[in-house]
């Protein structure tokens, strides 16, 4: 993809070259971090960060300044100039409901963790870290959340996804034109993957090959980019690298499952004839009993996210499976102990411990009461 490529970029006719390539081509969802990050600049970053007089109205402002210039040095259309600005104010959007939740946090009374992605990794070839940043987010290789214990008492109210692109797909989908052989006009809907993230980075050269398109098929992993003369490339991605995009997938969806609500079943449709006629007075029924917590141990495999704490607890009796997530290898291999240990460090709260096997294990009381909550 066009926004993925590393690009060298001396010098200022150089830049509008390169974001004439980046927008007019399609990639203009990473290359358009330009004007959100010039509008911040503009306004002061205290004030656009949300600690200062700054508000969403005058970004957008000062952004739409940036964006009537900068398409007018491009020449671009009017369809153009109407996509650009969705984009930016889009961009706009996602960032003033992060800087509520990093209020949140900073007055929090408790401890609060911030962690960011600056994008100055220093190995992308020019490109900006702000456009490295946004290809991080995008990728879900550093996807944005926050995590507010004071949200309620139901983890989905404490979890959120929001300001991330397309939350609900595993990998966001944008619109991409190029000319063809034929020079005709070819739109097609790309993903953009950890693979195009590691694309930014000189580092991971080694992990593509460039193949021609008529030799390339859908069996093969594969990725579309841009050379240094413009031309639309076609390269192979490497076995390690898919493996770490679908490990990052796993822990996009090990996400998503945190913040999904499951919605109450919908009440059968009532037969026509059955609600004309008065409905019998029901019989009492005895309440059924709850189905008694299970002794054995055992792990949701399924929505693991590789945090590796129970392997480092155990890694005998914690192992992973083809997919890197954890399941119990061998409960004679530990104690009940490390079975609370592990329920208790679990990022996603996972692991059930059961009932203790050991009768005479020291300390069983304290500890069947630690592991009451996970049962």
């Amino acid at each position: 993809m066009s926004s993925i490529t590393p690009i060298v970029v001396p010098g200022p006719e150089r830049r509008w070259r390169w974001a004439r390539r980046a927008l007019l081509g399609g990639g203009v969802a990473l290359a358009l971090a330009a004007p959100v990050a010039w509008a911040a600049q503009s306004q002061g970053p205290r004030s656009f960060a949300g600690f200062g007089a700054g508000d969403l109205q005058s970004a957008q402002e000062w952004a739409a300044v940036f964006v009537r210039q900068m398409l007018r040095r491009i020449d671009a259309t009017p369809e153009q100039h109407a996509k650009v600005q969705a984009i930016v104010e889009r961009a706009l959007g996602d960032l003033y409901p992060l800087r509520e939740r990093v209020l949140k946090g900073l007055e929090y009374p408790g401890a609060a963790l911030f962690s960011v992605f600056s994008g100055a990794t220093g190995h992308s070839d020019g490109l900006p870290p702000y456009l490295v940043a946004a290809a991080a987010m995008e990728s879900r290789a550093f996807p944005a959340f926050s995590y507010d214990p004071s949200a309620g008492e139901e983890r989905p109210a404490r979890f959120s996804l929001e300001g991330n692109p397309q939350p609900g797909a595993d990998w966001p989908l944008h619109g991409f034109s190029y000319e063809d052989a034929e020079h005709q006009r070819v739109r097609r809907e790309l993903a953009f993957t950890l693979a195009d993230f590691a694309a930014c980075d000189r580092r991971y050269a080694g992990y593509f090959a460039r193949i021609p398109s008529a030799h390339a098929n859908g069996e093969v992993p594969s990725l579309l980019m841009v050379d240094r003369d413009d031309c639309l490339r076609k390269v192979i991605v490497a076995e390690p690298l898919m493996r770490e995009a679908r490990r990052c997938l796993d822990a996009w969806h090990g996400m998503q499952a945190l913040v999904k609500r499951e919605a109450p079943p919908p009440p059968p449709p009532a037969k026509v004839e059955e609600a004309a006629k008065p409905a019998p007075a029901a019989a009492p029924t005895p309440e059924p009993e709850k189905a008694p917590a299970s002794d054995d141990p055992y792990i949701e495999t399924p929505r693991c996210t590789t945090c590796d704490e129970c392997t480092k607890l155990n890694n005998r009796m914690f192992a992973y499976d083809a997919n890197k997530q954890a399941y119990i290898a061998d409960l004679n291999a530990g104690t009940y102990r490390e079975l609370v240990e592990a329920a208790e460090t679990c990022q996603v709260s996972i692991i059930h411990p059961g009932k203790p096997r050991n009768p005479d294990e020291p300390g069983l009381d304290e500890l069947l009461e630690r592991a009451a909550p996970f049962l």
